[in-house]
């Protein structure tokens, strides 16, 4: 049996282990008097990892958690126990894995535990003996398995897999509570990535707990298309040099800011901060803001702020970028004629 990947702990600091952040605006000066836009790029680029450098192993701590309602019954159930129990052999002897199952009610089936022999016999085991219940309890059996994780108090790459159809009906179920709960857990070093199963399946709660947690939403209704997806996706989770990624910006309360990129955002009145999830070696990502000014903006030049939150895997604390700052100078009216669209 092959480990799904072969894991490094982080060696001596170097400038390589520094996320890097560049802001740039498309245009450096506007218009006074006019209807204005301007874009804001942000890119951020996680830390290089030396492939040179002799690592030791870092643990991973999976959460593997089952959706065994009613609405998954037949091959939807079949096809996440088989996924399931590939992914649990293919985890290697040194991790840990627990299972947690939810319907109406949530059950820890198999604690967190080494995958020796016997305990990799016993977690298969126990999913193959798996059976659809009722209702839907998600957020009872995701939050379960996420204080599995936490209760480990350890310094190992942990990650709960969410497999279900999305369809949750008890407990709480409001996708905006759900996303905020799961960047909570993502500060917290603990990250969760799901997996829709079957055609039918809803992505309003899950999509907001993998997009604010840390990790994807896969869509996914084979068995082998379950194990391949989340197979690559821990594969990537041993070379990621940056988790927990957020961009903060601050610009002019008076603006009207658009967020045109896909990143979960949260406004607040005069900031904006982007979630970005974890980054591989060497990975880059942008952000773009439309910034409008109407034609009653009367500042002469507005600086936009910025920075980048970001914290070193298998560690708690956050590191925090130099601030950057980007200017948007307005000229007098004078110095260029009003368009038709201006002046609408």
């Amino acid at each position: 049996r092959a480990e799904l990947m072969n894991r490094r702990e982080p060696r001596e600091r170097n400038c390589m282990d520094d996320l890097k952040m560049k802001m740039r605006l498309e245009r450096e000066t506007a218009l006074t008097g006019s209807m204005n836009d301007a874009y804001l790029f942000v890119e951020v680029e996680a830390p290089r990892e030396d492939v040179e450098t002799e690592r030791k192993t870092q643990a991973l701590e999976v959460a593997l958690v089952i959706d065994v309602s009613g609405s998954m019954a037949g091959a939807p159930i079949e096809a996440a126990k088989e996924a399931a129990a590939r992914l649990i052999d293919g985890i290697g002897e040194e991790d840990k894995a627990t299972l947690v199952t939810f319907d109406s009610e949530v059950k820890t089936v198999c604690e967190l535990m080494k995958m020796t022999t016997r305990n990799r016999k016993r977690m298969v085991d126990a999913i193959k003996s798996l059976e659809p219940g009722s209702m839907t309890a998600l957020h009872g059996g995701w939050r379960q398995a996420a204080q599995e994780l936490l209760r480990s108090g350890s310094a190992a790459v942990r990650r709960v897999v969410l497999l279900s159809d999305g369809h949750a009906n008890v407990g709480v179920t409001n996708p905006h509570t759900l996303g905020r709960e799961a960047a909570e857990l993502a500060r917290e070093g603990v990250y969760t990535t799901c997996v829709g199963i079957g055609d039918g399946y809803s992505t309003m709660q899950l999509q907001a707990i993998a997009e604010n947690g840390g990790g994807r939403l896969h869509d996914a209704e084979r068995p082998h298309e379950i194990v391949e997806v989340v197979t690559a996706e821990l594969r990537e989770v041993v070379k990621t040099t940056a988790e927990n990624v957020r961009l903060e910006l601050g610009f002019p309360s008076r603006a009207r800011v658009t967020c045109l990129s896909g990143y979960p955002a949260n406004f607040a009145d005069g900031a904006v901060t982007f979630q970005l999830g974890s980054m591989m070696t060497s990975g880059k990502r942008e952000a773009v803001l439309r910034l409008r000014f109407s034609e009653r903006f009367r500042e002469p030049d507005v600086e936009i702020q910025g920075a980048a939150r970001w914290r070193r895997p298998g560690e708690d604390a956050d590191v925090i970028t130099e601030e950057q700052v980007v200017s948007l100078h307005f000229g007098p009216e004078a110095l260029a004629p009003r368009s038709e669209e201006d002046s609408e």
